[in-house]
This record gives C-alpha cells, structure tokens and sequence, in this order.
C-alpha cells in the first residue's frame, strides 16, 4: 500500500473519532440541562397571549382556524415546546366532544423542538378541525410549557403532551361564534 493512502485513512479514522466523540459530548450536555432548564411557573407566562380567528369552514365538516401565540408585553424571548412535525398543534386544547384535530401532514416520528417567541413578537399556526354539526361557538386553550433557552431537551413527547391538568399552564381564549 501507498503511504499517501494509509495518511489518508488515518486522517479519516481520527476525523470520525472526534465526530463521534463531540456528538457524545453534546447529547450529554442536553440531558443533563434537561430538568434544571425547564419553566414549570414563570413570570414570562402573563406576557405571552393566545388568540385565533375562524379561517373558513369547509362544506365536508372542516374548520379551518389560525392560531397566534403572542409575546404581548414581555422584553424577554420566550422559548416554548414544540413539535418537529406538527408544530405547536397538539399542546391546543379543545372540546373533544365536538371537535377532532387534523393534520395535513403524516409524520412517522415526532420531536420536541424548542420554538422562539420574540420580544413583542408573534408565531401563527394553522389547525384543522372536523365537526359534527350543529355547532355554534369553540373555545381553544394552549399549554405553554416554557423553557429558559431554546437547547431542544431530550423528553417525551407524548407524556408532555398528555401530563395531569394540575401541571399544564393553559392560555385560553374568548368563547368565539361561528358564523354560518
């Protein structure tokens, strides 16, 4: 063999050591900020607004609405939980009975990220709903769960999503008419 080819497979043998290595390092600094760097009460919580608007009613039982997270008074960035396929979606919450969250998406698998709520900024959404007529009015909620920086923690989704009402910090909106 060539010693310009054993240089060059060494150096990509130490390369991919040091990858792997520095990739290590940094899933081990996320557990470990993990639990000290969440918000279960925060100041910031009284600054942050939610709101929606009735976008258009679908002919097959579809409404279609879009929602805004807004950081109304704070000076602060506010960092959220959120999901990498779904967006903040699936932390609104409804009447169950009347209403059935849909997504135009289909996701095999579904992260949490960290979103950004700038100072007096706002991040919109839209969510889908299908209904079983009559219905005259919905009200939604979202559970804000705060995050002191925007390191993406290693949780689970699903029990952040469903955790006892005790824990979760629901915005929720005014009761809004739907005009057919």
């Amino acid at each position: 063999m060539s010693t310009k080819f054993i240089v060059i497979v060494l150096s990509a043998v130490v390369f991919f050591h040091f990858w792997h290595v520095s990739c290590q390092s940094r899933k081990k600094m996320i557990d470990n900020t993990q639990v000290s760097q969440r918000l279960e009460i925060d100041s910031n919580l009284d600054s942050v607004l939610f709101d929606f608007f009735i976008n258009k009613i679908e002919k097959n039982h579809i409404l279609s609405i879009n929602a805004t997270l807004i950081n109304n008074y704070s000076n602060d960035t506010i960092n959220f939980l959120s999901t990498s396929c779904y967006g903040p979606s699936p932390f609104v919450k409804f009447d169950t009975s009347k209403l059935n969250m849909i997504h135009d998406v289909n996701c095999n698998t579904d992260y949490p990220v960290i979103q950004e709520l700038l100072p007096k900024g706002k991040h919109e959404f839209e969510i889908k709903f299908v209904f079983d007529p009559p219905i005259d009015s919905i009200w939604l909620g979202f559970d804000l769960i705060l995050f002191r920086n925007n390191v993406t923690p290693d949780l689970n989704l699903s029990k952040e999503i469903n955790r006892p009402a005790n824990k979760q910090n629901i915005l929720w909106t005014q009761k809004k008419k739907i005009a057919w």
